[in-house]
Order: structure tokens, then sequence, then C-alpha cells
């Protein structure tokens, strides 16, 4: 009877280790190697009317830096303008896709009523990011040469 009460518990043992292992292999956070590098603004449409802004038809220019760590910078003139962290969503609306996550700067603290910017689409030569409200826009971006 020991015998079997100790194969048992090494059954269960082996059996949660290898529950967990599953849990952590399918739900990698990771992000996309597409998402990662140096990105360069080029087309921005949204607005009540669909407004469409293309990068030379504007006066600035902006860029977006994604790292490996999920650290994000948007700049506009070379000046950060936001920082984000980007992060697999785990909200039932936005399952499978990386959401940009504005931070406070100054505690390195997500804002909660902050932005957030949804990664639609990544290549490796374009990437397409969208702000979560009815009327806001989607920006392309193309790879930084």
């Amino acid at each position: 009877m020991g015998e079997y009460l100790s194969a048992m518990k090494k059954s269960v043992i082996l059996y949660c280790f290898l529950l967990a292992s599953c849990s952590l292999f399918s739900n990698d956070p990771r992000l996309d190697p597409n998402i990662i590098g140096d990105w360069e603004w080029e087309r921005s449409v949204g607005g009540i009317g669909g407004n469409a802004i293309d990068a030379d038809s504007v006066d600035y220019s902006q860029q977006l830096e994604v790292m490996a760590s999920g650290d994000a910078f948007w700049y506009k003139d070379g000046i950060v303008k936001h920082v984000f962290k980007v992060e697999r969503g785990d909200w039932e609306i936005y399952d499978g896709l990386f959401v940009m996550i504005a931070i406070d700067t100054t505690t390195n603290e997500p804002i909660t009523d902050g932005i957030v910017r949804v990664i639609e689409m990544a290549t490796r030569r374009t990437m397409m990011i969208a702000e979560e409200c009815a009327d806001c826009y989607t920006h392309t971006f193309i790879a930084a040469e």
C-alpha cells in the first residue's frame, strides 16, 4: 500500500508539472519579432470624416522604437511623445493581438485611464497601430532603414 501511495504522489507531481509547463508555453508572452525595431511614420487615417494625413504632407516626423523588452517610445520630431509597454493582450477583444499601454514616466506604472493602442498588423516592412476609440486614428509605420 505504501508503494502505491508513493507512486501516486509522484504521478500527481509529474502531472502538475506537465500541466504548468503546457500553460507556460501556450501563453508565450514574447513579442513578435516583426514588431521589434525602429519604425518611421508613413500615414494616419481616422477622425470623424476618415481624414488621411500623409507624412510627406506635414512639417513634422514621427518615429516608433520597439525594444525586445517590450518598451516602446513614440517620437515626434525626435522627442519622446509617449512611452508604452507592449504586451500580448489578455482581454477577450485583444486575444492574440499585441497592445501598447501608456506608461507614466515618473512612476514607470501603467496609466489606468491612459492611451491604449492595438497593433493590428505587423510584417517586417509595415506595422499598423490603431488607437482605441470610435473616431481615432490608425497609424501606418514602415521599417526604418
